[in-house]
């Protein structure tokens, strides 16, 4: 039966058909986006590779979805950039902390190289600069430092005690190549890996401790009194001073024959030191005493007989005497006595009172003997701006960026800080190598150490810019990177 088409009938349908109309709009933007997000990627973890679907849109979330722990100083590169593109390639490296020897000073190296010849290739650039640069296996042992080939592409040259030998398999890692030499390593031997013309070595350092005794001589010290007997500017040794003695033991580390290092374990006093006393004068010179005044007093007066005469009789002409009185009975004037000297009588002069003890000076302490400067800390290296340089140069050429990219790395540095450890903004406070700021984002050392400055920078660079080059077009763009 044919159903009318009623007013009500035409809105209801009409409505069926707009919602029928999102709907299919939904799905096909759906399907779109589905097939526009899900991507195929070609993944390689640590050298393990594999084909994997993912919705993630960066390396990151990738590898986060993939449980793979990400660490600060891992590898992550990725063919199609920042985001994450169907048919991309991401290739993930576990990094390791290794330590590299610069002119003697041990430096933490984070890499993720297979083997040690690839690390010291980094550092090419240091014979260039005359700088010794070595590899340092501390446990050889390890399952990350430790386990590493010495060389994927030929033979070993292993030097131990002295004997130069080969090992024909540089892939095997050092334990098994000393294995292999018939080597047993003691507990505190050291194992390094070197380059001399392209070729690998692998040298083990015998270290040995001996003890040394050694007499010091321990300096007298001076003392000084004061002698009042003793006419002033002149000195007088009154007891001669005698250096002691101290026998001190030694622990002496050898290294392969040589001695490395040396630190005092024991020190006795076998002999104290007689300290020294000079007397300096204290007595100034004699000035004219009583007896001579009275004498000049007497020679004066003798040469003015007629002085005290003259003073009596004016004396009278101004002070007239007054009326006698007739019945006063007169008082006789005294005669001269011959018997009596008119002159005054000398004055005695007082008993000299009794010398003051000589003054003692405080005697001088000692002065300490300088302590030995204390060895660098691991978490220290003040690197020189050549040292900087080579270290820097390692680092970004294990991430890739040579060529451009180093020489864009090699302005901003130069012009950031000189390539100065300690370079410090007075204005800002940005600090180190790298400027900062605040210089205590980079990191446990950053106030110190160089490698760790260098290390936060090139992980700056990528983090921020992607490359190097993008920073120092930033740079000259606004000044600042």
């Amino acid at each position: 039966m044919f159903k009318r088409w009623t007013p009500r009938r035409v809105a209801i349908m009409r409505r069926i058909r707009v919602v029928s109309a999102v709907l299919l709009t939904f799905v096909l933007f759906a399907a779109t986006f589905f097939i526009g997000v899900r991507k195929t990627v070609a993944l390689e973890i640590n050298g393990e590779k594999s084909t994997v679907t993912t919705f993630a849109m960066t390396a990151e979330a990738l590898l986060a979805e993939r449980h793979v722990d990400v660490k600060t100083h891992d590898f992550i590169d990725s063919s199609s950039g920042s985001r994450l593109e169907n048919n991309a390639v991401v290739i993930f490296k576990t990094a390791y902390q290794t330590a590299i020897s610069i002119n003697g000073v041990e430096v933490p190296f984070w890499t993720y190289a297979t083997d040690a010849t690839q690390i010291l290739n980094f550092f090419d650039s240091a014979r260039e600069n005359s700088i010794d640069v070595s590899l340092k296996v501390n446990n050889i042992y390890d399952k990350l430092s430790g386990s590493f080939a010495i060389n994927e592409n030929g033979p070993v040259t292993v030097i131990c005690d002295g004997k130069i030998s080969e090992a024909p398999d540089g892939k095997l890692p050092a334990a098994s190549i000393l294995d292999q030499q018939g080597i047993t390593l003691d507990k505190e031997d050291r194992v390094s890996v070197e380059k001399n013309s392209d070729k690998p070595i692998l040298r083990v350092s015998r270290v040995k401790h001996e003890q040394q005794t050694q007499t010091v001589p321990i300096p007298y010290t001076t003392q000084t009194i004061i002698d009042p007997n003793l006419e002033e500017g002149k000195s007088e040794v009154r007891l001669n001073g005698r250096n002691g003695e101290k026998i001190q033991i030694f622990d002496v580390t050898l290294v392969d024959g040589v001695e490395e290092s040396r630190k005092v374990v024991n020190e006795t006093i076998a002999k104290d030191p007689v300290v020294e006393i000079v007397a300096k004068g204290g007595k100034k010179p004699d000035s004219l005493s009583d007896s001579d005044s009275d004498n000049s007093s007497k020679k004066q007066d003798s040469q003015n007989p007629q002085s005290d005469n003259s003073q009596s009789d004016n004396n009278s002409s101004t002070n007239p005497a007054p009326s006698a009185d007739p019945t006063a009975t007169p008082t006789p004037e005294p005669q001269d006595d011959p018997t009596v000297d008119p002159s005054p009588s000398p004055t005695v002069n007082p008993q000299p009172e009794p010398s003051p003890a000589p003054t003692v000076d405080p005697t001088p302490e000692p002065e300490p003997e300088p302590e030995p400067s204390p060895e660098p800390s691991q978490d220290q290296w003040h690197a020189t701006p050549l040292e900087a340089q080579v270290y820097a140069q390692a680092v970004a050429a294990q991430r890739g960026w040579t060529g451009s990219n180093w020489e864009a790395i090699l302005f901003l540095w130069e012009h950031e800080s000189n390539w100065r450890w300690n370079a410090e903004n007075p204005y800002s406070g940005a600090y180190g190598i790298p400027q900062a700021l605040p210089g205590n984002k980079m990191g446990a050392g950053w106030h110190d150490n160089a490698a760790v400055q260098i290390q936060w920078g090139m992980s700056y660079f990528s983090s921020r810019y992607g490359t190097p080059t993008e920073a120092l077009r930033h740079w000259k763009e606004h000044n600042w990177y």
